[in-house]
């Protein structure tokens, strides 16, 4: 069955492409055996490694970047919405694209860090939750720890470059 199946597919594909329209759309669709429509989407890895306060930063913003290269950032965002309707084909396709992208986060982690978010469902509820331990926004204890090491920072033999990079990375 899954044969006849494959070739009616490949049949219609290669009726398609003959025809008006192509097999694969500008948007990466592309038709299933089913017929169907599925949405391709690929994510490249985040090569940072979110591992803890010291590379929050450089993991957020390599992560926006990637993400807004799909145009799928609006998930983490929680800007696209889960629609009630949890049986037509834009649920299907927003889980579908959810899921990928929680996916991309849980891989972009260090394995101790991915356990403390992986009971999360959503793509929103990830981001959230690492940007709420991680950021160091309205981290009291961060702050104080960021004062104590520009305060303990002396210029000394450093040149001025040298100097302003150390109080940059404080």
């Amino acid at each position: 069955m899954a044969k006849v199946l494959d070739k009616l597919a490949t049949l219609l594909a290669a009726k398609t492409i003959d025809g008006a329209s192509s097999a694969t759309s500008e948007e990466g669709r592309q038709p299933s055996s089913y017929g169907e429509v599925q949405y391709k989407l690929e994510l490249m890895p985040n090569e940072i490694k979110l591992d803890g306060v010291g590379n929050y930063l450089s993991w957020s913003r390599r992560g926006m970047l990637i993400l807004r290269t799909k145009s799928v950032k609006g998930y983490v965002l929680g800007k696209v919405l889960e629609p009630e309707e949890k049986e037509g084909h834009e649920w299907k396709k927003w889980n579908a694209t959810d899921s990928l992208v929680l996916t991309w986060l849980l891989n972009s982690l260090t394995p101790a860090i991915a356990a403390s978010v992986e009971a999360l469902s959503t793509s929103t509820e990830v981001w959230d939750d690492l940007s709420k331990m991680y950021s160091g926004k309205g981290n009291v204890m961060l702050v104080s720890q960021i004062e104590d090491t520009i305060h303990d920072l002396t210029q000394g033999d450093k040149t001025v470059t040298t100097y302003v990079g150390e109080l940059n990375r404080a």
